[in-house]
């Protein structure tokens, strides 16, 4: 691919001076087109100051050239505005701009200003997720330079560049699925860059690569324009595909794009039921994290909240998330101590048979003791819980979990196991601080 294209001029400026189509139009109508052409040029449009070369012949909807193949765009623009002016429904074939080195560079920028401006007006929107961002600001986890750099790669070519192009266009009624994308990526890189610091012989940068390439364009079928929002799920992850086949050029990143949705197959196995689905790391990431979001999304609590981890490490071992992501997820969000018995506890849950369920204590929710509403369980202590409300989960239409209202009693026998493990983090950190 060695050109750009736009739909037409107008959207061409609007990329290169950063205004909606409409309002260009309605410039040119204003001004004239000899007027307008000097308002291009006060506003620096880079067509006047770098050679600016149509790839193919431009032309008008009964085939008539309008402006010849490798002529400078600059050189016909007082006539092709002129034909505007003069017919309200005047068309033309797609506008496609020749890729110079130079041309690629001012592509590149005015598309990085525009996709980091948008994120930006996200992150500050995100009540639920404002501490995360914020810690991210502080450098003291190396996403935002990460992204940066998968952005650069990306817009290295035409390819990438055009798609960017197109998800800009698209992004105002796309917000929900953007806001979304966004979290998604962020999330994901971050959680990337401590499973590598786990995982020393992992070649990080192509796997911070292709995490971001995996999240970034998740939904690229309805940012490209291939699919719209009522489509289904499957036709979506289809095209968003194809897209992703060709931008990042591997089929582990592609197979994970092609079933996000996909919790399930046709038999109703949950997707990471077995081992040998749980080898494709950035499907791992990419639907454990999306469930993560759209738990925090559809439920009344923040990501720090102890009810959505209990939910994901319940949704790991009925095959929903992988146990490793959520394993990260906890260590992301959660304060180490707490983090720490949460992991500790469900490893230890199912010893039970009656898998008694996982209970902080008032205040800050620490997760120290087991309760169980079988008052006849030689375990069951003679401490009583009241769970005045149910406390219901749910999660992407597959998940729902719900703790009943009602008498609960202490299941001793975990309950020791857990606090033995409680005292020994409280000794830990007395001696680390």
């Amino acid at each position: 691919m060695n050109h750009i294209a736009h739909d037409n001029i107008f959207e061409y400026l609007s990329v290169d001076m950063d205004m909606e189509e409409d309002d260009i139009r309605n410039k040119l109508h204003e001004l004239g087109t000899k007027s307008f052409i000097e308002y291009l040029k006060e506003k620096e449009v880079s067509m006047f100051k770098t050679p600016t070369l149509l790839s193919a012949e431009l032309r008008d909807t009964i085939g008539s050239v309008l402006i010849n193949k490798d002529i400078p765009l600059d050189l016909y623009l007082d006539t092709l505005l002129d034909r505007y002016l003069i017919d309200t429904y005047f068309t033309t074939s797609p506008f496609a701009i020749q890729t110079s080195d130079e041309i690629l560079k001012i592509y590149k920028k005015k598309a990085t200003i525009k996709v980091f401006g948008e994120i930006d007006k996200i992150q500050i929107k995100q009540e639920k997720y404002l501490k995360f961002y914020k810690r991210l600001a502080t450098g003291e986890i190396k996403t935002n330079s990460e992204f940066e750099g998968f952005l650069h790669s990306l817009l290295g070519n035409t390819e990438g560049i055009s798609f960017m192009l197109k998800m800009m266009k698209t992004i105002d009624m796309n917000k929900i699925e953007f806001t979304q994308t966004t979290n998604s990526t962020y999330l994901c890189i971050t959680l990337a860059l401590l499973y590598i610091k786990k995982n020393k012989s992992i070649d990080q940068r192509t796997f911070l690569q292709k995490i971001a390439c995996t999240t970034f364009l998740q939904n690229a079928g309805l940012f490209s324009g291939l699919v719209t929002k009522d489509a289904h799920n499957f036709e979506k992850c289809k095209k968003a595909a194809m897209v992703v086949d060709r931008l990042c050029k591997d089929k582990s990143v592609t197979d994970a794009v092609k079933s996000r949705h996909s919790y399930v197959d046709d038999m109703g196995k949950p997707v990471f039921d077995d081992l040998a689905d749980r080898k494709n790391m950035y499907k791992s990431f990419l639907m454990s994290v999306n469930l993560f979001i759209d738990i925090v999304k559809k439920n009344k609590f923040a990501p720090e909240n102890i009810e959505v981890h209990k939910a994901m490490y319940e949704l790991s071992m009925q095959g929903f998330a992988d146990r490793r992501v959520v394993v990260l997820l906890g260590e992301l969000f959660l304060p180490r101590i707490k983090h720490q018995l949460l992991e500790f506890a469900f490893k230890i849950q199912d010893q039970c048979n009656e898998k008694p369920i996982i209970w902080g204590i008032a205040g800050d929710m620490l997760p120290i003791k087991f309760i169980c509403n079988k008052e006849e369980c030689r375990h069951a202590g003679t401490h009583k819980t009241l769970v005045p409300q149910d406390v219901k989960i749910v999660a992407d239409e597959i998940y729902e979990t719900k703790t009943k209202r009602g008498m609960y009693y202490t299941c001793d026998f975990l309950t020791n196991r857990l606090q033995i493990m409680y005292k020994g983090l409280q000794k830990e950190m007395k001696q680390n601080n």
